[in-house]
């Protein structure tokens, strides 16, 4: 099949068994102001990283925040869910919360910026 940017991609059931907990695993880290992390990503935009462990796999999701509702809310926006193994050792992280509240009160469109 072709994704939404033209590239082609095959069809990854375990992906797709994660998407449909994805939701309740997602509200589950807002409520309880997981740690999280930036990275920049392939093409050099910088996104906010979520980690997951997943019947002892690493998940990876990638996400970022926009201020809605004349900076009085937050979206989520979820660019991404793999698995991937990464180096936890060099990763500075901070609250979710922390990224959310700069994005209401620096007023900035989108965190991490473009």
């Amino acid at each position: 099949m072709v994704d939404h940017h033209g590239a082609r991609r095959i069809f990854d059931q375990e992906r797709y068994d994660m998407s449909k907990e994805l939701p309740d695993r997602i509200k589950a880290k807002v409520r309880g102001d997981e740690l999280t992390f930036i990275s920049k990503s392939f093409s050099g935009i910088d996104n906010l990283i979520l980690l997951e462990d997943r019947e002892g796999m690493m998940w990876t999701i990638v996400y970022c925040l926009y201020a809605i509702q004349d900076h009085t809310a937050v979206r989520m926006e979820i660019l991404s869910a793999h698995p991937k193994v990464l180096n936890q050792k060099k990763i500075s992280r901070k609250s979710l919360s922390y990224f959310a509240r700069m994005c209401l009160f620096l007023k900035v469109e989108r965190v991490p910026n473009l």
